[in-house]
């Protein structure tokens, strides 16, 4: 396993004895860059890869500690950069303001190498301290929010096979079914359309309904001609008795009692959030109320038509 990376000090004094001296303390434990000024220092803190932690003297000739880390604090990379201001004993009465500026300690002159090291390896173990939480208050933040999107799904689904439910007890005709699986479909998975792809009693699909999403209320009627693709998916889905799912949508039998009535073929955008697999338990469920929907649309255009058969129905019907 390889040894690991040292972490870098950024030490910044406009007298060369005392860069030597932190670095000399230092050095064994840390990687130590080293700036005579201020401007030099922000130069350095402006490319990276920056340094992990800086130690500021105050009183400095042009532009002093305080300038240096009010321009290094309100940078975006320089807010996570633990500053420490280095300065004589007399200097501590502006503690406040080094703080006011973003500093987060102070080590007073001469330096005592043991406090030094104490409070540089102190202050990184706060950073790395800090860094972990963010990263666990983030992947639950993140967690969360999984769970919000999953338990609206939930909701959006459970109102949607109710409203079905609720649907059929209507006694719909057949077009009316059709138009209104659509739209629950089209509205809980957030699909682009939805084809309600039928069949006759001969067991070959006949007629589509088509439901697209802009136009939820104006479903489209039409022999089963449909497009290569959603025809393809559907007449798999249909002869397998099977949920099937590739990269452009998904696609759901409609079964009652062993009989395949026809299939649910989503089309275009589907919502992914929660994986293909998720799309299709849903869709499953979905076909499933489906099928008591058209069952009771079957039963309605049997009392109405004298039990022509779907594909008779749609012929009429158009």
């Amino acid at each position: 396993m390889g040894r690991e990376e040292k972490k870098t000090i950024l030490v910044v004094d406009d007298f060369a004895d005392n860069i030597d001296l932190i670095s000399e303390v230092l050095g064994d434990e840390y990687r130590v860059r080293a700036a005579v000024s201020g401007e030099k220092a922000l130069a350095v803190l402006a490319g990276q890869p920056y340094p992990d932690l800086v130690l500021l003297d105050v009183m400095m000739p042009g532009m002093d500690g305080y300038e240096v880390c009010r321009r290094v604090k309100s940078q975006p990379h320089g807010k996570d950069i633990p500053v420490i201001f280095v300065t004589a004993m007399g200097e501590v009465a502006d503690e406040s303001k080094g703080f006011a500026v973003g500093a987060v300690d102070y080590i007073t002159k001469p330096v005592s190498p043991p406090i030094l090291k104490a409070r540089v390896r102190i202050h990184l173990e706060l950073k790395e301290a800090r860094h972990h939480l963010e990263k666990m208050v983030a992947a639950r933040t993140e967690e969360l929010r999984q769970a919000n999107i999953r338990l609206g799904r939930q909701v959006k689904e459970l109102s949607g096979r109710d409203q079905l439910i609720r649907f059929q007890m209507g006694g719909p005709t057949l077009a009316e079914a059709c138009g209104e699986i659509g739209r629950v479909v089209v509205n809980v998975l957030e699909a682009d359309r939805v084809i309600i792809f039928l069949a006759d009693g001969g067991g070959e699909l006949v007629a589509e309904v088509d439901v697209d999403r802009e136009r939820p209320d104006q479903p489209t009627l039409k022999p089963a001609i449909g497009e290569e693709k959603a025809w393809a998916m559907a007449g798999k889905a249909f002869a397998d008795g099977a949920l099937l799912l590739d990269g452009e949508g998904a696609a759901a039998p409609i079964t009652f009692n062993d009989e395949r009535m026809g299939v649910i073929c989503v089309v275009g955008v589907v919502g992914d959030e929660g994986g293909g697999n998720e799309v299709l338990a849903v869709l499953g469920r979905l076909s499933r109320e489906a099928a008591l929907v058209l069952r009771s649309a079957r039963v309605t255009e049997d009392l109405l038509n004298d039990k022509i058969d779907f594909g008779q129905l749609f012929q009429a019907e158009l």
